[in-house]
C-alpha cells in the first residue's frame, strides 16, 4: 500500500478495516486467508479508481469489497460441505 499512499495514519485505517471486516467474517484466526483477501481488495479498490470512477469514501468501499469476499468465502464453505455429505 505504500506505493499508493504515503500516509502511515492513512495505512493503518485500512488495516484497521480488514481486522474489523475479518472478524465479522469469523476470519481474525486465519492471518493467511485475511492477508490474501486485503490484498485482492486492495488491488480492486486501486483498479476501480485508476478507471476515473469516482468513489466518495474509498475505506468504506475497500471495507465493502472485503465483506463481500468473507461473505464468499463463507458460502463456499458451506457449499463444500453440503457436497460432501
Amino acid at each position: 500500500m505504500k506505493c499508493f499512499f504515503d500516509q502511515a495514519k492513512l495505512i493503518e485505517e485500512y488495516w484497521h478495516m480488514t481486522q474489523i471486516a475479518a472478524y465479522r467474517g469469523n476470519r481474525e484466526n486465519e492471518t493467511e486467508q485475511v492477508l490474501y483477501s486485503a490484498i485482492d481488495a486492495f488491488k480492486q479498490l486501486i483498479r476501480t479508481m485508476k478507471l476515473s470512477r469516482k468513489i466518495k469514501n474509498p475505506i468504506a468501499y475497500y471495507y465493502g469489497i472485503l465483506t463481500e469476499k468473507f461473505e464468499e468465502l463463507y458460502f463456499s464453505e458451506i457449499y463444500e460441505l453440503k457436497r460432501d455429505l
